[in-house]
């Protein structure tokens, strides 16, 4: 979450049914890639389309203000405890 605060755009090698993957792709707030090849083939289209890496930045920045502040962790935790 600390990428997605700074409003950083992130780049997942991982399992495409983990967590950080599936947010990823929720908020399109980044990538999750399988492979060398598929992350060298990322690596090589962000160099020629910057205003992705703002636009995921921007969304991740957004996505953490409405969903994963600390705030709204306790909040979650609080529902969860005290239902109704």
């Amino acid at each position: 979450y600390t990428s997605m605060g700074a409003g950083k755009p992130m780049i997942t090698i991982m399992e495409v049914h983990a967590d950080v993957a599936r947010i990823a792709k929720r908020f399109e707030c980044g990538w999750n890639v399988s492979s060398t090849t598929e992350f060298v083939g990322l690596l090589q289209d962000l160099v020629v389309n910057r205003d992705e890496l703002m636009r995921r930045g921007c969304n991740g920045r957004r996505a953490y203000q409405q969903n994963f502040t600390r705030e709204k962790a306790i909040a979650n935790y609080m529902d969860i405890i005290n239902p109704g």
